[in-house]
């Protein structure tokens, strides 16, 4: 990479932590009840400070010339008139005129002022001493930015048919991401945030953090809700690209981080609210962390790796192989043996324990539910299943694609039959993050069904190598032909489908699944909630008080009507009065709590479930219990009842 691009990418990452400043500022003094337009000068003075202490540091730490207090002043002209002139004139015309969501409008501020700050200060503010060469700022030229891009063996027409598709499928998430009705599951973490706590029932806190994060940028709508999940996905192929360079080259790094884009259940996985990109980007921050500690000899790279771990375990409890991997990773490898004898790798375990501490204390506070839940009950199966280990092989085949899986399968054959290479310190550190959790899965699948989702993690660390793999086969045999095609052509027609696949499926989501609703799971639960809160009016005026809405499931129905019910309820948070089957003698996974049953006792109900038969079962739960309605969504049909005095 150029100094020029180096130094724009710079730019743009302290930019991007001044957003969070200015975004962070906005919304706590705007809900503190300071007007918009006073609340946006102190957001915009606070990120002006924040982001010269940064550039001036880093950014362009070769070109301080003159006082701190002289450059301080330049770089506060400068902020200043684009800040003002542009973000918060913005701000204010898009807000008032147009009736966008004033948290939208600073973001389309901020990214229109950027261009114009970074030009002004690379040629003002901290302008080349006259003795050195460009003082002139110049964009990046194509080709600097086309070097980027290509990768050898690869020819400009396929380059820019993937790049297409890539940008194109990006695009479509983006519009899926706020056109798509939320999946239960999304809604149910949803939930999570509505409940502050230190843990939950069946997941770690991360994923709330997240989705309260999106939603205090974006309100409670479906992009506010899978926002900071969306982030998160990219920032992994960030922390891919570092990670692989390191050890296995710039192509090759390039490529396992488009990987992580292309692939068609990680890029659903940046689209769907739930922890799991939560956990790819904290177990990547991990391994990048355990290669600086390995390979380059850096202590700080033991905390980086333990605030990787601390945060994957806070993310999925998947995390605690991160931890096994490191362990394997040193033990094998000779050389890296004498970092046992250093105080690093356990002051790292230490940083990532405390950070871990809340899910222990929240657990240790409600008799290891959550512990319970998912590592005693999910093993206690004792039967083997084949069909379990069929449904197995067929989700790995989904996740790494079959290319993906030749290339592993390749490099372990390799490693076997050479095990010297198994020596090399990549291949090593590549295998210990990897199969330890695909062998504990393998194990499980003999008993259980394992999820699509489960063994995400494990293909992470051996990305790079099968990238680069990949790479050396496609120049090795450019010219031997398979059933017609090069194996190069056989790679790029792989890729190219998986990217139309991207685009076809988020074509769907957005124009045929509202129409053929062959998904069950994303129905127009909007419609549904209406239904039920015409009812919960009614109720309310019939009884002064409000109404608990009891989802008769574990979670999906109580959830989705929580979620979409919000802006429709003036006085009262709908997460408050919502509650699942648990509270009428079913099980409701996290819902017990966060609430008790004796508070609603003697209370009126709103009861919805999907079956006629189940629904009517209740009336023994209420002293008087009544239909109240119907309604058929995508060919299924929902009832309400109303139940007045809910009995213990």
């Amino acid at each position: 990479m150029t100094p020029q691009l180096t130094r724009l990418a710079r730019f743009l990452a302290v930019g991007a932590s001044g957003v969070v400043v200015n975004e962070g500022i906005l919304i706590l003094l705007t809900k503190l009840g300071v007007l918009l337009s006073v609340s946006s000068l102190f957001a915009i003075e606070l990120s002006i400070l924040g982001n010269f202490a940064l550039n001036n540091a880093w950014t362009w730490s070769d070109r301080r010339t003159g006082t701190l207090g002289h450059r301080l002043l330049k770089y506060h002209l400068v902020a200043g008139f684009t800040s003002f002139c542009v973000n918060w004139t913005l701000l204010i015309f898009l807000t008032r005129f147009f009736g966008v969501d004033y948290r939208i409008s600073n973001l389309i501020g901020i990214a229109a002022a950027t261009v114009l700050n970074y030009i002004l200060n690379h040629k003002w503010t901290f302008k080349k001493h006259p003795t050195g060469e460009d003082s002139v700022w110049e964009p990046p030229d194509r080709e600097e930015l086309k070097q980027l891009l290509v990768v050898r063996g690869i020819s400009p027409g396929w380059s820019v048919t993937l790049l297409v598709l890539l940008a194109l499928a990006l695009v479509l998430r983006v519009v899926a991401m706020a056109g798509m009705p939320l999946l239960p599951e999304e809604a149910y973490y949803w939930m999570y945030s509505q409940h502050p706590s230190l843990s939950y029932f069946d997941h770690p806190p991360m994923v709330a953090w997240l989705i309260w994060f999106g939603t205090q940028l974006f309100g409670d709508t479906e992009f506010g809700v899978r926002a900071g999940i969306a982030l998160m996905m990219l920032a992994s192929s960030v922390v891919m690209y570092v990670f692989g360079r390191m050890w296995f080259g710039r192509e090759a790094a390039l490529s396992a981080a488009a990987l992580l884009i292309i692939l068609p259940v990680y890029f659903g996985t940046g689209l769907i609210a739930t922890m799991d990109s939560a956990l790819l980007f904290f177990w990547l921050v991990c391994l990048l962390g355990t290669s600086v500690a390995l390979k380059q000899g850096r202590a700080w790279g033991w905390y980086l790796a333990g605030f990787g771990l601390g945060g994957a375990l806070l993310s999925k409890y998947t995390g605690i192989f991160l931890g096994l991997g490191a362990l394997l990773s040193v033990l094998g490898h000779a050389p890296w043996r004498r970092h046992l004898r250093s105080v690093h790798p356990y002051a790292a375990t230490v940083l990532a324990f405390v950070m871990f501490s809340p899910v222990l204390v929240w657990n240790h506070e409600h008799e290891w539910a959550s512990f319970k839940f998912q590592f005693v009950n999910r093993f206690a199966d004792e039967t083997i299943g084949i069909g379990t280990v069929a449904s197995f092989a067929l989700w790995q085949l989904a996740i790494a694609t079959p290319l993906v899986l030749i290339g592993l399968v390749w490099v372990c054959a390799r490693t076997l039959l050479n095990l010297r290479r198994l020596l090399m310190p990549r291949w090593w550190l590549a295998l210990c993050f990897s199969l330890p959790l695909l062998m504990v899965m393998s194990y499980k699948s003999l008993k259980d069904d394992v999820h699509l989702n489960w063994t995400l993690p494990a293909y992470l660390s051996v990305m790079p190598a099968v990238a680069q793999l990949t790479l050396m086969l496609w120049r090795r045999w450019a010219k031997k032909k398979m059933g017609g095609l090069s194996w190069q052509r056989v790679g790029l027609v792989t890729v190219a489908g998986c990217l139309m696949l991207n685009v076809l499926a988020m074509a769907y989501l957005l124009v045929l699944q509202p129409r053929m609703g062959w998904i069950p799971t994303l129905r127009p639960w909007r419609e549904l909630a209406a239904a039920v809160q015409t009812v919960d009016v009614r109720l309310k005026k019939e009884t002064g008080r409000e109404p608990l809405i009891i989802g008769t499931d574990k979670y999906r129905i109580a959830s989705v009507l929580a979620f979409y019910r919000t802006p429709m309820e003036g006085d009262v948070r709908a997460s408050d009065f919502t509650t699942s089957g648990w509270i009428l003698g079913s099980d409701g996974l996290g819902y017990p709590y966060w609430t008790t049953k004796d508070q609603w006792i003697g209370g009126d109900c709103i009861v919805v479930d999907d079956d006629q038969n189940d629904i009517k079962e209740f009336a023994s739960r209420f002293n008087t219990y009544e239909a109240a309605g119907e309604l058929t969504l995508n060919q299924r049909t929902y009832y309400i009842y109303i139940g007045h005095g809910l009995r213990n």
